[in-house]
């Protein structure tokens, strides 16, 4: 090999070492700068790896996802995951869901449709004397106001039972469902049959609050009225009527998660209220919000899924209004039954979904609260993972913690913190980073090659040390052959 001009091979004994780059070409940074001092190395600094221990950084690990044993994952969770988990309750359980349902709504929408068939004919004869403009007479009259107070006494019984048995059964198989099993309708009705009777109990005494409510309401509009004439009543009767409408809201969103403590907890109708009121304890706009979505979605389903049977109802019998109105000619033989037993199917259809949805997302509601208020959901993952046999969650898991025996919440901390004592730790939360014990000193550091002898270490200047030597002992980071020096925190 020929060299050219002005070049010169370098000399390089066998024992010699490469000659560094000279600065500003290469080396740390690859700018000129020169190495760090001993004890300072490293992207961390101070002789440790990046990030310190404990810190995490860009490898450090995420903490692991929450479980899903079942529809929602074992944490608090959102609007569009309780509603995507009510839809994932009918999915996975069809007959226990919609099946029951619909057996339930079936025999209740032909008592009322067969009840009403008598009386269909009096309206019949009424709408048309009132579109004629006709004067009313009392042989019209008597039999539809007979048939209202009847009709109405009749209907309220069927709504309570109904209501009843299907959010008794729903509760259980939805309570089932989080923790990932299928359950019949045989065996949920075998769980909550011994909760009817408190069920119909909480139903009564939530419609005795509300009637309360209303009658001292209109008791002050009335007295106000009687006592005070002219201006001066309306002064305090308007503000009272706009009064009703929110504080009738307010006592349904309070009341609105009994249903599942009466059923899951064991709770008794006055207990269920009050265990309600407390979970819904500064949440209530937020429970405000996701039944008002919910209650808006179920009213869309409701209307899509009867709207094809209105239709056809309304083609069969000449009605007109969707066949949401009164049929404005006589109806008789043929499209009577026609006219009574589509707007039944109809309304059986919306009932038998929107029922399920309803249900799905007032136990997950419930489950939530208690999730981000008591830490069940760490009971919940103990129960999926050992897999309890049938009807022990009612007995452990769902049994709320005895009064006070969780924190309440301190500085700098939400309502209810959890997880409560008695729950374990959080989920994929260990203990806190960087605490743990400070690193042991190691092995002590050998003697190692005499200074020059080898090549620069890797935070050294050329002919400071030999091959692997680093910093002096205690300024080094950890693996330095001594324990942390002054230089180096004790993260």
């Amino acid at each position: 090999m020929t060299e050219g001009p002005g070049w010169t091979p370098p000399e390089q004994g066998a024992g010699s070492s490469p000659t560094p780059p000279p600065p500003g070409y290469g080396g740390y940074g690859g700018s000129g700068q020169a190495p760090p001092p001993p004890g300072y190395g490293g992207y961390g600094g101070y002789g440790g790896p990046w990030p310190p221990p404990g810190y995490g950084g860009y490898g450090a690990p995420w903490p692991p996802p929450a479980p899903k044993p079942g529809v929602i994952p074992l944490r608090p969770v959102g609007l569009g995951e309780l509603l995507d988990g009510s839809i994932a309750i009918i999915r996975r359980n069809p007959k226990a869901t919609l099946g029951f349902t619909a057996v339930i709504v079936t025999i209740s929408t032909a008592v009322s449709t067969l009840f009403a068939a008598g009386e269909l004919p009096s309206l019949q004869q009424l709408s048309q004397r009132t579109r004629a403009g006709q004067p009313l007479r009392t042989a019209d009259v008597r039999p539809v106001l007979g048939w209202l107070v009847t009709g109405g006494v009749v209907s309220l019984l069927l709504a309570l039972a109904v209501s009843v048995v299907l959010t008794g059964i729903l509760t259980a198989v939805v309570g089932r469902a989080v923790l990932g099993h299928n359950i019949t309708a045989g065996q949920a009705w075998r769980q909550v049959r011994g909760r009817i009777g408190a069920l119909l109990g909480l139903s009564l005494l939530i419609a005795a609050i509300f009637i309360v409510l209303w009658a001292v309401l209109a008791g002050i509009v009335v007295l106000a009225v009687l006592a005070i004439s002219g201006a001066g009543s309306a002064v305090i009767a308007v503000p009272v009527i706009i009064a009703l409408a929110p504080l009738t809201i307010f006592l349904w969103v309070k009341t609105s998660l009994a249903a599942p403590a009466v059923v899951l907890e064991r709770a008794s109708p006055a207990a269920a209220i009050s265990r309600s009121w407390r979970l819904t304890r500064r949440s209530f706009w937020r429970v405000l919000g996701i039944w008002s979505v919910t209650y808006f979605a179920v009213l869309v389903a409701g209307f899509v899924l009867e709207v094809p049977f209105r239709l056809i109802q309304s083609a069969a019998t000449g009605t007109s209004g969707f066949g949401f109105s009164l049929p404005t000619g006589s109806l008789t033989g043929g499209k009577l039954l026609a006219y009574l037993v589509l707007g039944a199917v109809g309304g059986l259809a919306a009932a038998t979904v929107t029922r399920p949805l309803l249900a799905g997302v007032e136990v997950l509601l419930y489950v939530d609260l208690r999730m981000r208020r008591e830490g069940l959901d760490m009971a919940l993952k103990t129960a999926a993972e050992h897999e309890q046999a049938p009807g022990d969650e009612f007995a452990s898991i769902w049994r709320p913690p005895a009064s006070g025996s969780w924190p309440t919440a301190g500085p700098g901390q939400g309502a209810g913190s959890w997880p409560a004592p008695g729950y374990g730790p959080a989920p994929g939360y260990g203990p806190a980073p960087g605490y743990g014990p400070a690193p042991g000193p190691g092995p002590a550091p050998g003697p190692g090659p005499a200074p020059g002898s080898g090549p620069p270490g890797p935070w050294q200047a050329p002919g400071e040390g030999g091959p692997g030597s680093g910093p002096p002992p205690g300024q080094g980071g950890y693996g330095s052959g001594g324990p942390p020096g002054p230089s180096t925190p004790s993260w």
